[in-house]
């Protein structure tokens, strides 16, 4: 029997990455301990000139979740999160 598969929600549009900036930056990762808010400032930062487009800090936030504030942001339910903002308020409250 085949392994069980889970499908992931995105909580995104997809925009390409802008020519001038071809690549993301390497993002420190956050593992749930520590202080959330700083946490945000520093990905908002760390994003660059990426973070003038809020879909971007949108897309690429789970990317720097790991062990249980990775486990936080999937227990959102899908459709759930409209924006960047929206993120933010939800990820600050539940950590």
């Amino acid at each position: 029997m085949p392994p069980q598969t889970e499908t992931i929600q995105v909580y995104h549009q997809f925009n390409k990455l802008p020519e001038t900036c071809p690549k993301v930056p390497k993002l420190s990762k956050f593992n749930g301990h520590g202080l959330p808010l700083e946490y945000v400032a520093h990905y908002v930062i760390a994003l660059g000139e990426l973070a003038i487009g809020k879909s971007y800090l949108h897309r690429y936030f789970a990317t720097s979740l790991i062990e249980v504030a990775f486990q936080r942001y999937s227990e959102l339910k899908p459709d759930s999160v409209a924006d960047w903002a929206d993120l933010q308020k939800k990820f600050l409250d539940h950590l």
